[in-house]
């Protein structure tokens, strides 16, 4: 129950968490054991069936549970939105904030999410973490192999000191 505890702050929806053992008789040569991991969100499933973006949840749910234990300083990801629905990517700024506040884990993001930067604006606008805590490193490119990295700064209201480049945000404003 513990584990389902952990893993419900990042999956919401999970009402279980088993493992379960099939033992299969080898014709006099012993027993083989397989062992399946089953999440119930609604749909008891073997997590292999599951999706990307639940089995990235899963994933990052049991590092944070690891960052607990370890007292991890630095935790680099890339991309964590991938595979996950607009609402679990805003979601991640609400977990990575509780792993920095409670352990004190800190957090290298590589990230293409509208989602996770503005509930990041938004937690400094609502003072749920200070603004000097997030940097922002936007790298642009001039249609060749020239890349460039410029730093953005959110301010005390949660706007951007400057905008991202052309395609970040959708092109629908």
């Amino acid at each position: 129950r513990e584990l389902v505890d952990k893993l419900h702050t990042f999956v919401p929806d999970l009402k279980d968490v088993r493992l379960s053992a099939e033992y299969e008789s080898r014709h006099g040569y012993g027993s083989r054991s397989d062992y399946k991991f089953i999440v119930d969100d609604g749909n008891p499933t073997e997590i292999s069936y599951k999706g990307d973006g639940f089995k990235s949840l899963v994933t990052l749910a049991l590092l944070h549970d690891k960052g607990q234990s370890n007292k991890s300083n630095i935790i680099a990801i890339e991309e964590p939105e991938t595979h996950l629905h607009p609402k679990y990517q805003s979601l991640l700024a609400d977990m990575f904030l509780d792993a920095y506040a409670n352990y004190g884990i800190n957090f290298i993001i590589e990230t293409h999410s509208e989602y996770l930067v503005r509930k990041l604006q938004t937690m400094v606008a609502r003072k749920q973490i200070d603004k000097e805590l997030i940097s922002l490193t936007y790298v642009e490119s001039d249609n060749s192999t020239n890349k460039k990295a410029r730093r953005i700064l959110i301010k005390d209201d949660g706007c951007l000191t400057e905008p991202f480049g052309e395609g970040f945000y959708d092109e629908a404003d």
